[in-house]
This record gives C-alpha cells, sequence and structure tokens, in this order.
C-alpha cells in the first residue's frame, strides 16, 4: 500500500507541474491604448443614454403637465366632477409624470457613469502619453554661433 502511494504521489508531481516559463513582453503603451478606447467608448455609450434620458423626461414631463392642467380646467368649468383618479385621462397624465420621474432617474445614474468612465479613459490616456514618453528618445542637433570667437559649430542633443 505505501508503493502505490509513494507512485500516486510521483504521477501526480508530474501531472501537476508547470510547464517552462514564457517571457513575454507586454507592450504597455498599446495595453494602455485598448484600455483607454473601451473607457472612452463606455463613456460615449453612458453619455448618449444619459441624453435620451433627459430628452425623455423633458416630452413625458411637458405631455404629463398638459393633460393634467387639461383635465384641472375641464374640471373647473363644470359644476360636475367629470373626471376621477381612476379616470382614463388622469391614469395616461399620471403615467407621463411617472415615465418623466423615472427618465430623470436613468439620466442621474448614467450622468454619474458617463463621469466615472470619462475619468478612467483620462487616466489611461495619461498613463499611455507616460509610456509613450519613456520609450520615445528624440536626438537632434543644436547650432552653436559663437559671433565673438567666430566659431561656429553643433551640440549634439538627446532628449529621453
Amino acid at each position: 500500500m505505501k508503493n502505490v502511494l509513494i507512485v500516486l504521489l510521483l504521477l501526480t508531481t508530474f501531472a501537476f507541474s508547470q510547464g517552462d516559463f514564457e517571457d513575454t513582453e507586454v507592450d504597455s503603451v498599446a495595453y494602455y491604448e485598448k484600455e483607454y478606447q473601451y473607457h472612452f467608448e463606455e463613456y460615449q455609450h453612458n453619455e448618449n443614454i444619459s441624453t435620451k434620458a433627459i430628452v425623455v423626461s423633458c416630452i413625458s414631463l411637458g405631455i404629463g403637465a398638459a393633460l393634467s392642467m387639461y383635465t384641472i380646467a375641464d374640471d373647473i368649468g363644470s359644476d360636475t366632477r367629470k373626471y376621477t383618479m381612476s379616470s382614463p385621462l388622469v391614469i395616461t397624465a399620471m403615467s407621463f409624470l411617472g415615465v418623466s420621474v423615472v427618465s430623470v432617474a436613468v439620466y442621474g445614474s448614467y450622468g454619474i457613469l458617463a463621469n466615472m468612465e470619462k475619468k478612467d479613459s483620462d487616466w489611461y490616456l495619461n498613463k499611455k502619453r507616460e509610456y509613450e514618453s519613456r520609450r520615445s528618445t528624440q536626438i537632434s542637433v543644436i547650432p552653436l554661433i559663437d559671433p565673438v570667437e567666430q566659431k561656429y559649430g553643433g551640440i549634439l542633443a538627446l532628449n529621453f
């Protein structure tokens, strides 16, 4: 029994052993560019939904307010009450006002999400620019003219 356990132990060590380590370089600029693109697209998507929600809210508020004023004005002008809370016109007006309130909530939540995504995309863009500046080395020649000693030449400048 002891020999069987030792054989099983040896087999499992080979079965669970890890393969060779591959040294793969990660292109930081490409990574941050990809993350920036993702967060910027999410920002645009959330901003688009937020804009649509505020438009729907304004339209619903206008229709709901107009229907409410119509029912109130029509009820004031008559001796008997034409509209109760269960009449279809009042229910429609309240539905439009309810859609307006929900649309304002959607506008607020997607506006917050859009601001968070904008902040993330700006952060990734700054990191990308930081890694791009690390990678770039500029070599330039600066002219050197000395009119007093009547010499001329150049200075080799390296910018990292």
